[in-house]
C-alpha cells in the first residue's frame, strides 16, 4: 500500500482494511474460478464483493500472488488487489447506484494502470480507444454505463472510463470525485455543468489528449 498515498489518505484504507476478510488462499485460478462460480479466462484472478453477492460475504477474493498463471505476474496481482479494494470503497461510500464507468474508471485510476511505468497497458489502452474512435466513435457516456460487461470491454469501456476520471481530477479535482462517488445523483450540482456539456468536454479532452496523437505517432 506505500505506493498508494491516496487510497490511504482519501480513503481510510486502513479502516477498510480492518473490517475486510481478504482471501488470498485459492492456490491456483481454477480453483478461484471454482469457488466465484465463474468459467472465465485466466485474466479473472480478483474479485471484490462488496454487496450481497449470492453465497459470497463481503471482502476481496484473489489469487495468489504466488500462483497467477499465464496472463498476470506478481505485479499486476498487486494492481489486481489495488483496483478490487477501490471498488470495495465505492460500495461502501456510494449513496447510490453509480455507473459503471465511474466504477470500473476509479478502479482503474487509482491502480495506476496509465502510469508512465506501465507503458505496455498504457500503449494496448491506447491502441484499443484509437481503433474504436476510428471505426465506431467515442463511445457515449450511455453506452459507457452499459451492464453487459462484454458489450463493456468491446467498445474499451475500461480504458475510455480510465480517461472519464482523469478528466474529472484534471478539471475539478480529488474531492469533487469523491463527492460524485457519495452522490451521483446530484452530478450536475456538484460539476457545476450539464451532463450533455461535461460529455462534450471529455470528447475533447480523450481526442486531444490521447487520440490525436495516437493518429499523429503511427503515421510518422
Amino acid at each position: 500500500m506505500e505506493g498508494h498515498p491516496q487510497l490511504r489518505q482519501y480513503y481510510g484504507i486502513f479502516r477498510l482494511l480492518y473490517s475486510l476478510k481478504i482471501t488470498l488462499t485459492y492456490p491456483s485460478i481454477q480453483a478461484f474460478h471454482e469457488r466465484m462460480g465463474a468459467n472465465s479466462g485466466d485474466w479473472f484472478v480478483a474479485l471484490s464483493n462488496g454487496k450481497d453477492v449470492p453465497q459470497l460475504k463481503a471482502g476481496l477474493y484473489m489469487v495468489s500472488p504466488n500462483n497467477p498463471d499465464s496472463v498476470h505476474n506478481q505485479n499486476s496481482m498487486h494492481l489486481a488487489a489495488i483496483h478490487e479494494l477501490t471498488h470495495f470503497f465505492i460500495f461502501k461510500k456510494a449513496q447510490g447506484d453509480l455507473p459503471i464507468w465511474m466504477h470500473e474508471g476509479i478502479a482503474n485510476f487509482e491502480a495506476g494502470k496509465f502510469g508512465t511505468n506501465k507503458a505496455y497497458f498504457k500503449t494496448k489502452s491506447i491502441d484499443h480507444m484509437a481503433e474504436i474512435w476510428e471505426t465506431q466513435g467515442i463511445p457515449t457516456l450511455s453506452m459507457l454505463s452499459t451492464l453487459d460487461s462484454d458489450v463493456f470491454c468491446e467498445i474499451g469501456g475500461y480504458a475510455f472510463s480510465y480517461t472519464l476520471i482523469e478528466f474529472i481530477v484534471q478539471r475539478w479535482n480529488f474531492e469533487t470525485l469523491l463527492k460524485l462517488i457519495q452522490r451521483f445523483d446530484r452530478f450536475e450540482e456538484i460539476l457545476g455543468v450539464t451532463q450533455d456539456s461535461f460529455e462534450a468536454d471529455w470528447r475533447a479532452f480523450v481526442t486531444e489528449r490521447y487520440l490525436v496523437h495516437h493518429r499523429w505517432a503511427t503515421q510518422k
